[in-house]
């Protein structure tokens, strides 16, 4: 997914659910810079997947990447659901979103 206020125009960031081989559930993000080359994941840890992720822009942004990755996550260990929601700019250390 990409920032929809970049759909049919050129983009920087590009967002991707990952998993793994032969398993059909998600189990993390990545955040591709398309411009350096770079790559950011974060994982939901063991026992965690997670369905579709999603790209909100934060109210008021200036950047391509300034906004939010939303998720339904499910945590087989401890048998809960979450919405969980991340700062799309801070990819790598998995850091939620502050209000």
């Amino acid at each position: 997914m990409v920032n929809r206020r970049n759909a049919g125009r050129p983009y920087r960031y590009t967002f991707a659910a990952t998993g793994e081989p032969g398993w059909c559930l998600f189990d993390g993000f990545v955040e591709h810079d398309l411009l350096t080359g770079r790559a950011g994941r974060h994982r939901y840890g063991a026992g965690c997947s997670a369905v579709r992720t999603a790209f909100a822009a934060r109210t008021g942004s200036q950047g391509e990447d300034d906004g939010y990755l939303i998720t339904m996550t499910t945590d087989m260990n401890a048998d809960r659901c979450e919405c969980r929601v991340f700062d799309a700019r801070r990819v790598t250390d998995g850091g939620p979103a502050q209000a």
